[in-house]
């Protein structure tokens, strides 16, 4: 019998449409139209609520759904790469092309720059990714990304569970993480130029 996770190893068919099996490609998939600003912000709210015995009600839940079922296919693409190196010289650590892809746009360079990541992180992102699994492994971040969006929208609160904080601080650092690899080593989406490494290449 064959393996079904070979035919989808990332779980992207789900928000993507089609099975990727580069885990580069599902950085590219995941940031190709949304910035890491967005999935900080989400990851922020929705933890937020776990902690409350409120309701989550700022996005519906088809969209916090699709938006942790992307974080769980980032992460199980960093574990497979997350022994690779990347390292950024010192020189050159404030070089924008290192953090952001849209050459024009001040406001979108200013929320691309990581707020989690320590120095060491920023210049090797891969350490990042070596750090997260070091907090969980993958089956535990599975259940525990399925079990986030699922608590935001009960009134069931166990504090003692889900450690709101460290979940924060953790999913941020994935996300940031996958964001600079993104930016600095993926140069196509599904085949065809990232938007603005076109621009990029001019100067």
């Amino acid at each position: 019998m064959k393996n079904k996770n070979n035919k989808d190893p990332f779980k992207t068919t789900c928000w993507y449409g089609q099975p990727i099996r580069d885990p580069y490609q599902v950085f590219a998939g995941c940031f190709s139209n949304t910035s890491v600003s967005f999935y900080r912000d989400m990851i922020r709210d929705v933890l937020l609520h776990v902690t409350k015995v409120a309701i989550y009600k700022k996005t519906d839940p088809a969209g916090v759904y699709r938006c942790f079922k992307i974080i769980r296919s980032v992460m199980l693409a960093a574990y497979l790469i997350k022994n690779r190196t990347g390292v950024v010289l010192e020189e050159a650590l404030m070089h924008r092309p290192l953090y952001c892809d849209e050459p024009g746009d001040e406001g979108y360079c200013w929320t691309s720059f990581p707020r989690v990541l320590s120095v060491e992180e920023y210049k090797n992102p891969y350490r990042a990714l070596r750090h997260f699994f070091k907090f969980q492994s993958p089956q535990q971040w599975k259940a525990c990304l399925q079990a986030i969006p699922e608590r935001a929208y009960t009134f069931f609160v166990d504090p003692g569970e889900l450690e709101a904080m460290d979940l924060y601080l953790h999913l941020v650092q994935l996300m940031e993480a996958a964001h600079l690899i993104n930016v600095r080593e993926v140069t196509h989406v599904n085949g065809r130029l990232k938007p603005g490494m076109y621009l990029q290449n001019q100067f």
